[in-house]
């Protein structure tokens, strides 16, 4: 017993001295719903934003310059699985085809080195674009049922970018401005093979992006630029956000093409409302696209969203939300009640 005792004291005493060099936190979000998906007759139990576990950590080398890294895993409440699918094949690049994903870092896994200079990070990690001029258009946060994800994207922009670096510009009176590439290596998404597997594809060329973004008093606005690597495929967007006080505003405008050379855009107009703990949110947005060649616009998404938020606490949020998609494409029996969706749920973010 009292060499445990021993042991263990020797141990805290190692994690005085690392916690004295170096800061490491463990940090993440759990996030649960019931609901209803828009073009499905079914209930289900899901989630409002993807739940993730992350670790970050940052150590002062002296002179302003620290070392940093940042490893964030996602998962899906419901059923404890990696979010993504999980690895089943013999070779590590390999994943079930409905899983479609291997990567148990979804988020992003990054080191690198910060200071005066700005911050310059290595491994996976959001394309320069999406923290610039997307996730923050959103009034829902990329979240619930009712976010706008697709229509910031435009299902041309990729969230995520693997083997990249990523220069992130200190804040100079609220602008900031950052640019990435990356190698092309597994960015081209994935494939089915003979066996039933997929296989991570390399991209076309090096994927590359970059965005600047100004915030400063009740003003916000944003440019962001995505090249993903693939044949043709390129995105484009404007965001803006304007604080009222007792009302905010958003706005959001992407241009671009996809891999078929199809002229995809889009745009996005949404407020919120602050009532005491909880907000009030509302947006509108569409999405179209126009064949290579042809004169026809096709409108692919046509979104209605509303919901409410209300934080029981710093850390913990019950929403409800509600979406409609005019153009949701409808298969077997549905009707077009099936286009609308909605979600109850609680998120705790730690």
């Amino acid at each position: 017993m009292k060499k445990s005792l021993l042991a263990l004291a020797v141990l805290g005493a190692f994690a005085g001295i690392a916690s004295a060099q170096s800061s490491v936190t463990l940090y993440g979000l759990i996030d649960a719903n019931l609901g209803k998906d828009p073009g499905s007759a079914a209930k289900r139990m899901g989630q409002g934003a993807t739940s993730r576990l992350g670790v970050r950590g940052v150590e002062d080398l002296g002179g302003g310059m620290s070392a940093i890294f940042d490893f964030q895993h996602r998962f899906t409440t419901q059923n404890g699985q990696v979010s993504g699918g999980a690895v089943t094949g013999a070779t590590p690049n390999r994943a079930t085809v409905a899983g479609n994903n291997n990567t148990f870092w979804q988020a992003r896994s990054t080191v690198g080195l910060s200071g005066g200079f700005g911050t310059i990070k290595l491994g996976r990690e959001y394309n320069a674009a999406f923290f610039m001029s997307e996730v923050v258009s959103d009034a829902f946060g990329y979240d619930t049922v009712a976010g706008f994800g697709t229509i910031i994207s435009g299902n041309v922009s990729q969230s995520n970018v693997n083997r990249s670096v990523t220069y992130v510009s200190p804040s100079m009176g609220g602008l900031t401005v950052t640019g990435q590439v990356a190698e092309s290596n597994d960015n081209g998404g994935v494939s089915a093979t003979a066996d039933g597997y997929a296989t991570l594809q390399a991209a076309v060329k090096r994927p590359y992006s970059g965005g600047i973004r100004y915030a400063a008093g009740p003003v916000a606005f944003g440019v962001g630029y995505n090249n993903p690597g693939n044949a043709n495929d390129k995105w484009m967007s404007l965001n803006a956000q304007y604080n009222l006080g007792a009302i905010k505003l958003w706005g959001f405008l992407g241009n671009g093409t996809d891999t078929s050379k199809a002229k995809v855009k889009s745009w996005m107009l949404a407020a919120t409302v602050p009532m005491g703990q909880g907000e009030l949110k509302a947006g509108y947005g569409r999405l179209s696209n126009k064949a290579a060649g042809s004169t026809i616009t096709n409108t692919t998404r046509q979104q209605l969203s509303l919901g409410y938020h209300y934080a029981l606490s710093k850390r913990t949020t019950v929403y409800a939300d509600f979406v409609n998609n005019n153009k949701q494409t409808l298969t077997g029996t549905t009707t077009a009640g099936e286009k609308n969706g909605y979600d109850f749920g609680v998120k705790h973010a730690f």
